[in-house]
This record gives C-alpha cells, sequence and structure tokens, in this order.
C-alpha cells in the first residue's frame, strides 16, 4: 500500500513538472530570460574585448563593447538601459567582468538563476551576484570577494 501510494505522489509529481515546463512562462519570467541572455552576451562581450585587447586594465565603456558584441548585438547597452538595467564592464587582475544591476533585487536573484544555468553549462562564464561585498554563486559554493565598482546585489558575470 505504502509503495503504491508513493507510485501514485511520482506519478503526480512528474506530471506536474511536464505541465509547467509546457504552460507559456508568464510576462515576469519573459522578461527574467531577456534579461538573461542580454547579461550573457554582455559577459561574452567583455572577454571578447580583453582577447582582442591583451594586458588592458579598467572601464571597458559601452562604446567599446559594441564592437565586441558584433552588428546583430551592437544595440544591446542601449537596450539594457532603456530597460532599467543599470550595466558596467571593465578589467581586473587580467580578468574580464560584466555586471547588471535589474530593476528589483527580486528580477536580480531570479535572474542570476537562469543567466547560471545557461551559461555555467557552457563553460566559459562564471556567474555569481554580488552579496554585500562578496560574488556568491548560490549553486557552486565558492564566495569571493566582489571587484571594486560592482554594486551590491548586481549580477557579474566573468568570462573564464
Amino acid at each position: 500500500m505504502a509503495y503504491a501510494l508513493v507510485i501514485v505522489l511520482l506519478a503526480a509529481l512528474a506530471v506536474m513538472g511536464y505541465i509547467k515546463d509546457t504552460v507559456a512562462p508568464s510576462p515576469l519570467a519573459a522578461q527574467q530570460t531577456t534579461q538573461a541572455e542580454w547579461t550573457q552576451m554582455y559577459g561574452q562581450a567583455a572577454g571578447a574585448f580583453l582577447t582582442a585587447n591583451p594586458g588592458y586594465s579598467g572601464q571597458i565603456s559601452d562604446q567599446q563593447m559594441v564592437t565586441e558584441l558584433g552588428s546583430s548585438w551592437s544595440t544591446l547597452p542601449a537596450a539594457m538601459t532603456r530597460s532599467g538595467m543599470q550595466h558596467g564592464a571593465f578589467v581586473s587582475g587580467g580578468v574580464p567582468y560584466a555586471w547588471a544591476l535589474l530593476p528589483t533585487a527580486q528580477t536580480g536573484s531570479a535572474v542570476g538563476k537562469l543567466i547560471k544555468q545557461d551559461a555555467v553549462a557552457a563553460g566559459n562564464l562564471s556567474i555569481t551576484v554580488d552579496e554585500n561585498g562578496t560574488l556568491v554563486n548560490p549553486q557552486m559554493n565558492n564566495p569571493q570577494p566582489a571587484p571594486a565598482g560592482v554594486p551590491n546585489g548586481a549580477m557579474v558575470v566573468s568570462a573564464k
């Protein structure tokens, strides 16, 4: 009897997972996914900028990033600003960083989880969130000091 109950519960959970994955995302979830993709692309552009400019250190302007983003993403920095995302990029200690501070902490937290799943799987980016001066990745448990200039609560993307 107990096994039958467990099997029924497992089947119910599987059906709930299927429904969750097949139902259209909410507008907030769609916005979070878009912002996650933007931040990921911005981080990749910071890495490409450093590859093209070895030895560079300091802030990377949006104008400098446009070249690395390519023509299809050249309007990304302006789109990030229009959507209310504060953002920036820089190189510190030979590591390129890009950060994005989203309109609300809740959105930032959710997007941080989304972008981590996509980018870390690709193996070329490290995704963290600045929590009071410490870069934290909730699943990797490897906190490290945040570079100067990154706002509290910002998602931070660094190229490996």
